[in-house]
């Protein structure tokens, strides 16, 4: 599970930084992006606090 957490937002620092490199263009992408990468984070902390419990 850590494994794919840190994996996820390895990814999803990158894409950030290119996404403010070319802003203009890549708005839609970053948007849509940003909305999976808040679900995805949700469920992420869902997973670990009834793990942990």
């Amino acid at each position: 599970m850590e494994i794919i957490i840190a994996v996820y937002f390895g990814l999803f620092i990158f894409l950030l930084v290119s996404s403010i490199k070319n802003m203009n263009k890549n708005n839609l992408l970053f948007y849509t992006f940003l909305a999976l990468s808040s679900i995805f984070a949700g469920l992420t902390m869902v997973n670990i606090l009834i793990s942990c419990q």
